[in-house]
């Protein structure tokens, strides 16, 4: 909680602010009713972080993302007001190169959802998402050939489809429990050599996960935490993947009752 304290009448008035160096101007009332200016702390922005100028990204008008105007990004840090100029977000839809957006700091987002196609095709080498945040739309931050790093926070419940497709360079991630649902695609094509499913996962869905190599020689590996395997289907993974399931529940996941599912991963599965 920060906390704004006014001194002064209308005509001199000084705003001091306790652990935030996020103002904008305001316009506000005294006491008496009379016109005053002052700064207020902004409580929920995105900060990108951009190595030149001239470059831009599409605001969303609306709810359709096919309304949308064009936003330049000075050099340096820039704050987007994520209540009022993009209330309805923003997002790489038209699929430019933004490879000079480096930084991103979700520290004073509280928004409870990223959108879709938010930081595709970006330079980000590395992502802190802030604890408000639930749900990561579909191709977020997919494309990001820089990208190695990516620490979800506790409250992230739906990872959409293709959120971090051909992240190739992505190598460490960790599944927070509480997540619920993997979209189709969500983590196709990454750096990750194995990709640990939390025990509350509920729902997977078609080609999750893939791992990039070089030169072809990783094998790719799925763990499993829960003991009751999630509603999946046969082409959540490809049949390259071995799949690492709790000692108790080997079983249970080779006779999964998915068609197709023994013939393509009953070899596959082993307990740990």
């Amino acid at each position: 909680m920060k906390h704004l304290k006014l001194f002064g009448n209308a005509n001199e008035l000084q705003t001091y602010v306790n652990g935030s160096d996020y103002l904008e101007p305001f316009v506000g009332t005294d006491s008496q009713g009379g016109g005053v200016k002052y700064n207020r702390v902004v409580e929920n922005i995105i900060r990108v972080f951009v190595e030149q100028s001239d470059l831009v990204i599409p605001k969303f008008l609306d709810n359709d993302l096919s309304n949308y105007e064009d936003v330049e990004l000075k050099e340096g840090w820039n704050t987007l007001d994520m209540t009022n100029d993009f209330k309805y977000g923003f997002g790489n839809i038209v699929g430019t190169s933004l490879n000079y957006l480096t930084e991103v700091d979700f520290s004073h987002y509280i928004g409870t959802k990223l959108y879709m196609y938010m930081f595709f095709q970006t330079g980000l080498k590395k992502v802190i998402l802030s604890d408000s945040i639930k749900e990561i739309q579909e191709g977020c931050f997919a494309n990001n050939n820089n990208l190695q790093e990516v620490i979800l926070n506790k409250n992230i419940a739906i990872i959409g489809n293709s959120a971090f497709n051909n992240c190739r360079k992505l190598t460490k991630c960790i599944l927070p429990e509480g997540l619920k649902e993997l979209q189709d695609g969500s983590f196709l094509v990454v750096g990750l050599e194995k990709l640990i499913l939390p025990e509350s996962i509920e729902k997977l869905g078609e080609n999750v996960y893939s791992c990039y190599n070089d030169d072809n020689t990783v094998s790719a590996t799925v763990r499993f935490h829960s003991l009751e395997p999630p509603i999946m289907s046969k082409y959540s993974f490809n049949e390259h993947i071995t799949l690492e399931v709790p000692m108790a529940a080997v079983e249970t996941y080779k006779n999964v009752d998915i068609p197709g599912w023994k013939e393509k991963f009953g070899d596959k599965i082993v307990g740990y």
